[in-house]
């Protein structure tokens, strides 16, 4: 294998615990990544990994930055927001949150506020179980859009439930 950046010649190494391949291409600072074969050219010392299943890496990636305890950096947010194929105006607009203050957010010059977090959190751990977070943000800002065009603010209305035998509850239109 030859150097794209130089033509040179290649060599592979298999990426372990002990020196693992920093992916930065994720985004994400302090991704290590081993047991996958790096190709480092002796000339320029450009590196190429060869990454199988980038898909299922991510997945586990967003699901993992879900479920950590801690506050979620600007970096962060940006890589789950982004592993939901959501634009950053679709995410704003469904989470009621300004985009001035989402950019801020993930340039790390404030933090999301909590409960739009926790919104980011749950969508990322759906997306993980394969449920579509996407169709549920662009429902959420669809229905957002409704009630910023009717002024809509809170209305108490009822809410009809029914049992039917074959599938639980639904609610009843």
């Amino acid at each position: 294998m030859n150097c794209d950046v130089c033509k040179a010649g290649m060599r592979k190494r298999r990426a372990t615990r002990a020196a693992p391949y920093r992916y930065a291409f994720s985004g994400l600072p302090n991704v290590l990544l081993s047991g996958i074969d790096v190709y480092r050219c002796s000339k320029c010392r450009a590196e190429s990994p060869v990454i199988p299943r980038v898909g299922e890496l991510h997945a586990v990636m967003a699901d993992a930055l879900a479920r950590k305890p801690a506050r979620l950096s600007g970096e962060e947010i940006r890589f789950l927001r982004k592993n939901l194929g959501v634009s950053s105006k679709i995410f704003a607009t469904a989470t009621g949150i300004a985009p001035e203050t989402l950019s801020r957010a993930e340039g790390n010059k404030q933090p999301l506020p909590l409960p739009v977090e926790q919104v980011l959190r749950g969508l990322a751990r759906a997306q993980a179980r394969s449920e579509s977070a996407q169709d549920q943000l662009l429902e959420l800002a669809r229905l957002a859009e409704v009630r910023k065009r009717r002024k809509v603010d809170v209305v108490s209305e009822a809410c009809a439930f029914r049992l039917t035998r074959s599938h639980g509850w639904k609610a009843a239109a």
